[in-house]
């Protein structure tokens, strides 16, 4: 591709559009949600988790799914039915 190939930029102004679209949804979804990793790492989460639990976006990207729990035996259970 040439620099500056216009269908190039529209692709990525539409891009950028549908994550916003997405971003505003997730995050106005009213129900705590959010992305981990295979491991349980916590990639993203939406405004209600962090009303949910205290936590800042920081803080809840910077853990692990399973600290969230009150029992530890729920975690493993259900992460054995996700792998």
């Amino acid at each position: 591709m040439i620099k500056g190939d216009p269908t190039k930029k529209k692709s990525k102004k539409l891009l950028l559009q549908s994550e916003g679209r997405f971003r505003l949804l997730y995050d106005l979804y009213p129900t705590s949600i959010g992305t981990i990793d295979l491991s349980g790492n916590i990639i993203d989460v939406n405004r209600a988790m962090v009303e949910m639990t205290g936590y800042t976006f920081e803080e809840l990207r910077g853990m692990c799914v399973g600290d969230l729990y009150v029992d530890i035996k729920e975690h493993h259970q259900l992460f054995e039915l996700l792998q």
